[in-house]
């Protein structure tokens, strides 16, 4: 997660470097612009795109309509994620199957 210094700097960095227009967008952004120019949607959606990586997660909710996006919400936190959350998932996957399964290797 990039600090406002940070964001600051590469946006100064990617301007003299030539570069215009520069935004920086979270990667579950980037995602949700993507989806719409990929599927040319051609009726309103409302999306909800959720990245839970090494170090954390995000959360973007997006209006869609043709190519246009708009960000309704977006977070992120530090956790869960990574192995918190791998520990967690693994937990909670070993209860169902000892629910639902009696076969062991499943």
């Amino acid at each position: 997660m990039f600090s406002f210094p940070l964001r600051y700097e590469f946006v100064v960095t990617a301007l003299l470097a030539s570069f215009n227009n520069v935004r920086i967008i979270n990667e579950t952004t980037a995602v949700a612009a993507q989806y719409a120019v990929q599927l040319r949607l051609k009726l309103q959606k409302r999306a909800l795109i959720v990245d839970i990586g090494g170090a954390g997660g995000c959360v973007t909710v997006v209006a869609a309509y043709h190519r246009n996006v708009t960000i309704l919400a977006s977070s992120e936190n530090r956790l869960p994620g990574g192995k918190d959350f791998d520990e967690q998932m693994e937990a909670y996957l070993l209860e169902v199957r000892d629910k639902f399964f009696s076969d062991p290797s499943v």
